[in-house]
């Protein structure tokens, strides 16, 4: 992708790719920084989708636009004020295998990167070499995330059901920091009352090498157990599957 300011910079726009049940936030940034990339072609692994449903762009001053979508493999420029996909090129070669759905892990032993979370609001950070021993389970989210809006009520449930197991839940938001107060709002409205810190590209990185998925595509769900990473999720949860899993490493 592309980024054309129309005459003005576009250092700093965030864009966010909405494909399937994964959307994808990248940032181009003239330096380092929240999910940057240095250049204004922003790269995009999409796997198996075949079809972008939108794109929408933060632009550096604060304004927001939203750009229809198009075919997957292609080359697209994004110009600001359109409104539309100003070009859309076919790429010439898939960088992966088309059959393939990336992103989804199920059998890991690794061990727990070292990684702190920030707290959110008054709560505790998180230290994830110092959780200590039981199932920890990590759901990196953001309220813009559709998926992850669709995925929450699972969680919400599965937390309740695994809780007097042990299973300790974690939200990591992904959102800007000053969106708490949407972050907050979110929360209330779907019942979220597990611990909630803040997310960031360094603290994902991780965690998406694991999957080989960019850094940046959520929702992501970990589960680690005694220090070891376990299973990724990259995509929206099954809750059946997840429970199961949970069942099991309960259990052992």
């Amino acid at each position: 992708m592309d980024l054309d300011g129309g005459g003005w910079p576009t250092e700093g726009a965030q864009v966010s790719v909405r494909c399937g049940d994964l959307t994808l936030l990248r940032q181009h940034d003239a330096g380092a920084g929240f999910l940057s990339q240095n250049s204004a072609t922003l790269h995009f692994g999409l796997g198996g989708c075949a079809q972008v449903e939108g794109f929408d762009v933060l632009w550096p001053d604060g304004q927001e636009e939203t750009f229809p979508g198009t075919a997957a493999d292609q080359r697209v420029t994004l110009t600001r004020g359109s409104a539309e996909v100003t070009a859309a090129r076919p790429l010439r070669t898939r960088n992966f295998n088309i059959d393939q759905r990336p992103g989804l892990t199920g059998d890991l032993s690794a061990p727990a990167p070292a990684v702190r979370f920030a707290a959110f609001e008054d709560g505790a950070p998180l230290d994830l070499q110092a959780a200590g021993d039981g199932v920890t389970v990590l759901n990196f989210w953001a309220t813009w995330c559709i998926p992850c809006v669709a995925e929450m009520p699972d969680l919400v449930q599965l937390e309740s059901a695994y809780r007097a197991k042990g299973v300790a839940f974690y939200g990591v938001t992904m959102d800007t920091r000053d969106n708490a107060g949407a972050v907050r709002e979110f929360l209330d409205r779907f019942g979220v009352d597990y611990p909630q810190v803040w997310g960031d590209a360094e603290s994902m990185a991780p965690f998406a090498s694991l999957a080989s998925v960019p850094n940046g595509s959520i929702p992501m769900t970990v589960v680690l157990k005694d220090d070891v990473v376990r299973s990724i999720t990259a995509g929206q949860i099954q809750r059946e599957t997840l429970g199961q899993l949970l069942e099991a490493l309960a259990g052992e």
